[in-house]
């Protein structure tokens, strides 16, 4: 007999419920309940969301766009990868667990899927990685603790955050066996 995972990660869709969502982050909150929906209509983002399997409450969310940048500012070592003027990116510009599910895993299992998405679309459309802008001291703090490295700071709040296509690629390219 086969278990079914206990829970999936899937496009936002009409169906999904979003009113009892609470990752301690009224702007992210507020974001899910409020705004996302226009920003996926307008195609200024895709919207995924993470659900027990077979059930609509929302118990995650993040979301992805495309984004150019420049490293003018960044570390020397992104600075010598990346050369030219901008570049292009995954912006993953948001991303909420659920409070009752810090801790636990999921955000790991959101993250690799996350990973997943972009590894096998670098082949349809060139990225350098994926980049986020942190605006809370705990967020850089989980930023960096996932090996995305600093590249800038755009006001005294916010930090950018790279975490560079070499590295989502040793996660999918190992050889077999290891």
């Amino acid at each position: 007999m086969t278990s079914i995972p206990p829970y999936q990660i899937v496009p936002l869709a009409p169906q999904h419920e979003r009113a009892g969502f609470s990752c301690n982050d009224e702007n992210l909150d507020n974001y899910l309940k409020k705004n996302i929906s226009s920003d996926v209509k307008r195609n200024a983002c895709s919207a995924h969301v993470l659900t027990e399997t077979g059930k609509n409450e929302v118990l995650g969310f993040y979301t992805l766009s495309p984004e150019t940048i420049t490293f003018e500012n960044a570390p020397e070592e992104i600075y010598r990868m990346y050369r030219k003027n901008r570049i292009g990116v995954v912006l993953l510009g948001r991303y909420a667990i659920h409070s009752s599910l810090q801790g636990k895993g999921i955000g790991k299992m959101m993250l690799m899927k996350i990973y997943s998405d972009v590894y096998k679309s670098k082949n349809i459309i060139s990225s350098a990685g994926i980049i986020v802008d942190a605006k809370t001291e705990s967020a850089k703090s989980f930023w960096k603790s996932r090996e995305f490295v600093k590249i800038s700071q755009d006001s005294q709040e916010s930090e950018k955050f790279l975490l560079p296509m070499k590295y989502i690629e040793k996660l999918f390219n190992k050889p077999a066996g290891s």
